[in-house]
């Protein structure tokens, strides 16, 4: 019964703060306050979806090229599909985490092939596509389709945990279920429950732009963008228009990635007074995380051979980190190899004696951070007496790796040290 009493006062306390804060991050959006990015306001679901699949993982800043090369090359999901698979990962050479690539490979593929390219307009559908999550998926269906899907990403979840106080884990059970209902609950204030792409209508019935302020019940619109709700109003008693999800979850994001950042600019922040995190000298301290990955370390010492001018390089087609993409022969160890166990490799491994090559420079270590792995890579170049047959691997000469994917370490040795004996 106590039990029963406690969770109605947290959802009523819940339900005010929502009320306060939307139609207060509408206001705010409805001025130049958010991120200016070329896919806002897109409703290609296509585009949605490339925009997404690039971003994951991925700074604006930097899938911002990536999303506008794509785009120039693979206009629609058909020209993607049919696209060689080389070529593709070409394009998408630099960004990382190479899995994404495969599964927008596959996904453009089953979209042309079996669906006439026709991108799927619901969240389940979505969601069945390889590679897309939750996330991902209720991105494409309120941007593209505005149905009513909160998106949650990092942004979100550190926003709902500051202005709700809410210390639970974003990553436990618990804390995913509670911010996914949170985040659904919070998005839909005001709005009403339709789940087509009708424009948005007043109270009154007539119908809106996105662009327009959101208002007080008696009409009135919110005056103070840093005082979003009156002294003489409760949280309770304020009725916001209706929105559409598309708007509020782009509001919500662009929030989060401007003003409620990991370090937060509170001072300009239109809802200081009325965040409880804030208030209490806890905004840094949410969202709160209860596992810490550890960083697994990996040793990668490629033997880069070279015969006349070509050099050899294979596929890596294990279901390991940068599947697909190529590289030079190669010696993992799990420390710094030893020159013993280089020596090894070369004459057990690749059946070199050490008459047949030279060395001619080493290169000092390197090393490439993943989400969870912490990769050191030394290069050794080795000039072979002639060309050698070396299973899985094919020679190519320093112009035709161009041609080639590979991952950004590998891609920076041959641009800068290859060819160069100082380097």
């Amino acid at each position: 019964m106590g039990g029963d009493i406690r969770q109605n006062t947290a959802d009523a306390n819940r339900g005010r703060q929502a009320a306060r804060f939307v139609p207060a991050l509408l206001l705010w959006n409805s001025g130049e306050n958010g991120r200016q990015m070329p896919w806002k306001g897109e409703k290609d679901p296509y585009r949605i979806w490339l925009s997404e699949v690039i971003l994951q993982q991925t700074r604006v800043e930097q899938g911002l090229k990536y999303y506008e090369a794509f785009i120039r090359t693979y206009p629609d999901v058909h020209a993607l599909a049919a696209a060689p698979e080389q070529e593709v990962y070409k394009l998408w050479e630099g960004l990382g985490y190479y899995s994404r690539c495969r599964n927008l490979i596959a996904a453009a593929r089953h979209i042309s092939h079996n669906l006439g390219g026709r991108f799927p307009d619901t969240y389940e559908s979505i969601l069945q596509l390889k590679g897309v999550g939750a996330y991902t998926a209720a991105a494409i269906a309120s941007f593209a389709y505005d149905l009513p899907c909160a998106v949650l990403d990092g942004n979100v979840f550190r926003v709902l945990s500051r202005i709700y106080d809410e210390d639970t884990p974003i990553d436990s059970t618990e804390g995913k279920k509670l911010f996914t209902d949170l985040a659904q609950k919070t998005m839909g204030i005001g709005r009403q429950p339709t789940t087509d792409n009708r424009q948005p209508m007043t109270e009154e019935g007539s119908p809106i732009s996105d662009n327009r302020p959101p208002m007080t019940e008696e009409g009135s619109q919110l005056r103070d963008h840093r005082q979003p709700v009156g002294e003489d109003r409760t949280g309770d008693r304020l009725s916001v228009v209706s929105h559409r999800s598309s708007v509020y979850n782009q509001a919500l994001m662009d929030f989060g990635a401007t003003i409620c950042k990991p370090v937060p600019e509170c001072g300009r922040c239109f809802f200081n007074r009325y965040c409880p995190a804030y208030r209490g000298g806890r905004q840094q301290l949410l969202p709160v995380k209860a596992k810490k990955t550890g960083v697994k370390e990996r040793w990668f010492h490629y033997l880069v051979m070279k015969a006349g001018e070509e050099y050899a390089i294979r596929q890596r087609t294990g279901k390991d980190i940068w599947q697909n993409l190529y590289e030079f022969p190669m010696l993992e160890t799990g420390k710094p190899a030893s020159a013993q166990q280089v020596k090894a490799c070369l004459e057990e491994q690749y059946a070199l004696e050490p008459w047949e090559y030279t060395t001619v420079k080493k290169s000092g270590r390197v090393s490439q951070r993943l989400s969870h792995r912490l990769v050191h890579f030394d290069f050794t170049v080795l000039q072979l007496a002639k060309e050698k047959e070396l299973p899985g691997f094919e020679w190519v000469n320093k112009g035709g790796l161009e041609q080639y994917p590979f991952p950004r370490t590998l891609k920076q040795f041959i641009v800068n040290q290859l060819d160069d004996p100082d380097g």
